[in-house]
């Protein structure tokens, strides 16, 4: 769903169009009963945005594309907005964060102070970000602010500062309310477009049997567990479940872990449940996104049939209606709806899509903090007292050593599984054979586009994705040349933005980056996904949510292996959509999937050296590639011509790198690595079943049964 709050302007613009002084605006937003907090809200932002602008000279800050936040994604963030500073920090012109607080200004009391900026303030005293590098923006006067947060924001735009300047400017204005009608529009079309082709594909759509089997499996069972490849149409069994589950419950839950999930998958199976003809209201419930309709056939596609309110509030109103509802939530707020329905004794259906997400497990890139908050997510969500019926969707699973403990073996929480394997989804001709083409990288390369404070594994990163896009755009396999990149850290995604567009010199012309913080995800991903040549780069937010059968690889970055391998990989694994149901040799537009790891070659006898690729093949044995993965470097490519011939010449003209011995080697370790830790994993399970048994005259029996499955 693409939206932005400069729409919740647009009822205004001709008003605004009117305006001669800033007075006149605030009057606008804040006459009596004229408009809610939301729209004041917007109204800030885009003022503040419009001014940054149009009179820089004022605010110090600049910016040539600003993308509004949703209202109420102040509350995630702590920052509105990322532009130029014209203005030195410490000597240097550097990128800032802008925060914006709309205040009302006839409210002679009101004075804003630091609790109010908290989130922006707390980064700036705990020197996650320097002080002066937030630009507080408000339209209340320099004394109606706290000695406190003047401290913690010395760089300030009051209404001091522009009041004269927008006195009688009304070409501010009308420019102003020009660009708010322009982008409203530009945002209906770009809705009516998603809706069109989404409904087109909706229609034409039809199961394959995989799908066809698992809808059965799920409507036969209250609980089951979906496990299935990228790329096999998990959401298309999710839509068939829905639109059958909605004629015995009027309330049907779509869970995942992110709102970029929800964006992509919510609203394609509420739209095909709206294309067959159910009639219900929609609700999209994340601290970033809180919202509800109150009508029926399109009105989760209506900006005027939207009502916004607290995540609680929504909650319950969503809850008592009678209506049949269908609600997006997200892991983080579902314990929420628990305890609501918990409360009004209401029972509701559950799709949860990639479950893995919910089981507590230690990630690299987390604090040990985060553990308690795990665990607290897991028992929400092994809570089964509200809900009739839940299946359960991931493409892998995550075994506990106990079959009550939070794995997917537990069938109490996940049902009875249903499962694919790879094997078979290539056999189908849904996803197509992986291959991993190894780059030797070294620190000192590319020097000329390094960053003077970037550290040896900021290089190396850097250096791997640059040999991975020459190699990407060498091959004439591919007709989009279009990579997602799996970086190593979160601010490294926006560093190397710039240099790798310096690096390609115009060759791929959309180089753009995606992390937690970063605002219009939506619309960032809708571009890259129209572009046939591009680079995503990305932090802890491209692994799940995103299905793009156009990008034919990825880039693992150092260390990312473990963490985003099992779901990055797949992303360059997707058959294109023309050639589902085509055996292998046939496929053209996308013959295979490709996964760019790094081998280090600074120093022979660094231990590290292999490190990610160890880790690589030990996720790829866990899963079940096996011998259908090719390790190979890069050398020259097929042609389109090579591929459709059916003589054995036309594999591609790779070096097969599994006859190098320090590669072979690096196999055997990774594999005997692999079957250590599942001998271990049994054992563990098989001690534990041991320890249950009762000490009866059938204990013998009962653990020699135990132990013969153990073996086996």
């Amino acid at each position: 769903m693409i939206r932005t709050n400069i729409q919740l302007l647009n009822p205004y613009a001709d008003n605004i169009a009117k305006c001669k002084s800033f007075k006149d605006y605030l009057n606008i937003f804040f006459s009596k009963g004229r408009s809610s907090n939301y729209e004041k809200g917007s109204a800030g932002e885009n003022f503040f945005d419009e001014l940054c602008i149009k009179h820089s000279n004022i605010t110090g800050f600049t910016a040539t594309d600003f993308r509004p936040a949703t209202p109420d994604e102040d509350y995630y963030e702590g920052i509105d907005t990322v532009g130029k500073s014209l203005k030195e920090i410490n000597g240097v012109e550097e990128d800032a964060m802008r925060q914006d607080k709309f205040r009302n200004p006839y409210n002679p009391k009101e004075m804003i102070v630091a609790d109010q900026v908290w989130r922006a303030a707390k980064k700036i005293i705990t020197g996650e970000i320097k002080n002066g590098m937030v630009l507080l923006c408000t339209n209340l006067y320099d004394r109606q602010i706290d000695n406190e947060t003047k401290n913690i924001f010395p760089w300030r735009v009051t209404r001091d500062n522009y009041e004269q300047t927008l006195k009688g400017n009304a070409e501010f204005f009308r420019n102003f309310a020009k660009r708010i009608e322009e982008e409203t529009n530009k945002l209906q079309n770009q809705h009516s477009s998603i809706i069109d082709k989404s409904v087109k594909a909706l229609v034409s759509y039809e199961d394959m049997d995989h799908q066809t089997l698992a809808v059965k499996h799920v409507l036969k069972n209250t609980n089951s567990f979906i496990q299935l490849p990228p790329g096999s149409g998990k959401t298309n069994i999710q839509r068939s479940v829905v639109a059958t589950w909605f004629d015995d419950c009027r309330k049907q839950v779509y869970v995942a872990p992110t709102l970029d999930l929800l964006d992509q998958n919510f609203y394609t199976v509420a739209l095909h449940c709206k294309t067959v003809g159910i009639d219900f209201s929609v609700a999209m419930i994340c601290s970033r996104k809180t919202f509800s309709t109150n009508q029926g056939k399109k009105a989760f596609l209506n900006d005027d049939e939207i009502v916004y309110g607290t995540e609680y509030d929504l909650i319950e109103s969503v809850l008592m209606d009678e209506k049949n509802t269908f609600i997006g939530i997200t892991y983080n707020s579902y314990r929420k709806l628990i305890k609501m329905c918990k409360e009004h004794n209401i029972k509701f259906d559950r799709i949860a899509d990639e479950v893995l997400e919910i089981i507590p497990g230690k990630e690299l890139y987390k604090e040990s903090k985060d553990a308690d908050e795990e665990k607290s997510r897991w028992h929400n969500f092994a809570d089964m007292s509200v809900i009739n019926r839940s299946a359960n969707f991931d493409a892998f699973e995550k075994v506990a050593k106990s079959d009550i403990g939070p794995g997917t073996n537990n069938k109490a929480v996940f049902g009875n599984k249903f499962t694919k394997s790879f094997a078979d989804m290539i056999d189908l001709g849904t996803i197509v054979p992986l291959q991993l083409r190894i780059i030797k990288v070294k620190t000192n390369e590319n020097s000329k586009h390094h960053k003077e404070w970037w550290n040896d594994e900021d290089k190396l990163n850097f250096n791997g994705l640059c040999k991975a896009l020459d190699d990407l755009l060498s091959d004439s396999t591919f007709i989009n040349k279009k990579m997602i990149a799996f970086m190593h850290n979160a601010p490294i995604c926006n560093e190397f933005k710039q240099p790798i567009a310096d690096y390609l010199q115009g060759k791929i012309d959309y180089v753009e980056s995606i992390i937690a913080v970063t605002k219009d995800r939506t619309n960032l991903l809708q571009a890259y996904k129209e572009a046939k040549d591009a680079v995503l780069l990305n932090f802890a937010v491209l692994g799940k949510g995103i299905d793009d059968d156009s990008t034919p690889a990825v880039f693992i970055g150092r260390n990312m292996a473990s963490v985003y391998g099992m779901h990055g990989i797949h992303r360059g694994c997707r058959s294109h959509n023309s050639e589902i149901r085509l055996v292998q040799k046939l496929h053209i537009k996308k013959p295979f999937g490709i996964a760019y790891v790094m081998v280090v070659e600074d120093d022979e006898n660094n231990i590290t050296e292999y490190e990610d690729l160890r880790a690589m093949l030990i996720m790829l044995y866990s899963i079940g590639w096996k011998d259908n993965v090719k390790i190979v470097k890069p050398a020259k490519p097929r042609t389109t011509k090579d591929i459709q011939s059916d003589l054995p010449e036309s594999d591609p003209e790779l070096i097969d790198w599994t006859v190098d011995p320090a590669i072979y080697d690096q196999m055997i370790i990774s594999k005997d690595l692999y079957i250590d830790n599942q001998e271990d994993l049994i054992y563990d399970r098989m001690v534990e079943k041991l320890t249950s048994i009762d000490m009866d005259d059938d204990y013998f029996t009962q653990a020699l049964k135990i132990v013969n499955e153990s073996n086996t």
